[in-house]
């Protein structure tokens, strides 16, 4: 797996410039539009980075998360609002066990191909 993470990143690596972090309290900040800071834990972060790179012009939003992970769980669970305030940006939530999925496949391809759709329509509104 080691050699697969390598390989992802160096892929992604040209994208992600830009998209350096900001201060803590400004992503718990962020994150309070959809979970409340006294809940505690760290979905309000993730969810606080996901404003964060909307913000920033992302395309897409991949949150990867632990087998079974509550945080995670709370996250998924406010995907459908966040994906609803945000023109309905390609957001997925992956579970993770360390063993291969088919299924999990099938959502990073389809979630790539939204993606892809939406910086195409992006670039084509911007030239007319």
């Amino acid at each position: 797996m080691i050699g697969y993470e390598h390989r992802l990143f160096k892929a992604t690596l040209p994208y992600m410039q830009g998209f350096d972090d900001i201060p803590a309290q400004e992503i718990v900040s962020n994150g309070e539009k959809y979970i409340r800071h006294y809940i505690g834990g760290e979905a309000i972060v993730s969810m606080g980075k996901a404003v964060d790179y909307v913000k920033k012009g992302l395309d897409g939003i991949i949150s990867v998360i632990p087998f079974n992970c509550m945080p995670g769980l709370t996250v998924a669970g406010f995907i459908p609002r966040f994906r609803k305030d945000n023109n309905n940006i390609p957001f997925v939530s992956i579970e993770y066990d360390g063993f291969q999925d088919s299924t999990r496949e099938m959502r990073i391809d389809t979630f790539v191909a939204q993606v892809k759709e939406r910086y195409e329509n992006k670039k084509y509104t911007k030239s007319h």
